[in-house]
C-alpha cells in the first residue's frame, strides 16, 4: 500500500512540476509555446530513437542554431547557448526535474558536482554516471515527458503568440 502512495505522489509531483513550466512559457515566453509544444511532442520518440543523451544533445545544438537568427549575430555569439530559445527552455525544464526537483532522480542534487559547466549539468551528469543510473534517469524523463506532453498540447498547441490572456490585460 506504501508503494500505491508514493508512485501516485510522484506522478502528481511531476504533473505539478510539469504545469508550473507549463505556465511559465505561457507568461514569459509565449511566442515560442508553440515551438516548444511540438518539440514536446517529439522529444519522447526521440529518446526512445536515440537516447536521453543524444536527445539532450540535439536539443543542445537546435538551441546554438537558433541563436544565429539572433539580431546581436556575431561569430562569438552563434556558439552560445539561446537561452530563449523553446529548445533550451525544454533542456531546462527536464534537467531541472532531473537534476534538482525529483528526490528519486539518480541526478537528483547533482548541482554543485558540476561546477565547470553549470548551463549542461544534466548533460554531464548521463556523461558521467553509470549506466544503471542513465536508464533510471531515461525513464523517469520518459515518465515526466508524459505529463508535459498532454500539458502542453492542451494549454499551448493553439496559443497565440500574439494574443493577450484576459488576465494580462488586467494587470
Amino acid at each position: 500500500m506504501k508503494s500505491n502512495e508514493s508512485k501516485s505522489s510522484l506522478e502528481q509531483e511531476r504533473s505539478r512540476h510539469s504545469l508550473t513550466k507549463i505556465e511559465e512559457i505561457q507568461t514569459k515566453y509565449r511566442y515560442c509555446a508553440k515551438e516548444y509544444a511540438e518539440y514536446v511532442e517529439r522529444l519522447p520518440a526521440n529518446i526512445l530513437m536515440n537516447g536521453l543523451g543524444q536527445a539532450l544533445a540535439q536539443l543542445l545544438a537546435a538551441s546554438k542554431r537558433s541563436s544565429k537568427n539572433s539580431p546581436q549575430d556575431s561569430s562569438t555569439e552563434q556558439e552560445k547557448l539561446n537561452k530563449e530559445s523553446p529548445y533550451y527552455l525544454l533542456y531546462r525544464h527536464l534537467e531541472e526535474w532531473l537534476c534538482e526537483k525529483n528526490e528519486y532522480s539518480p541526478y537528483y542534487q547533482t548541482k554543485e558536482e558540476y561546477e565547470d559547466d553549470k548551463e549542461i549539468e544534466l548533460l554531464q551528469a548521463l556523461i558521467r554516471h553509470d549506466q544503471r543510473h542513465y536508464q533510471l534517469a531515461q525513464i523517469e524523463a520518459l515518465q515526466w515527458l508524459e505529463w508535459h506532453k498532454k500539458l502542453a498540447i492542451t494549454y499551448l498547441k493553439a496559443m497565440d503568440p500574439e494574443e493577450s490572456t484576459e488576465r494580462d490585460s488586467h494587470e
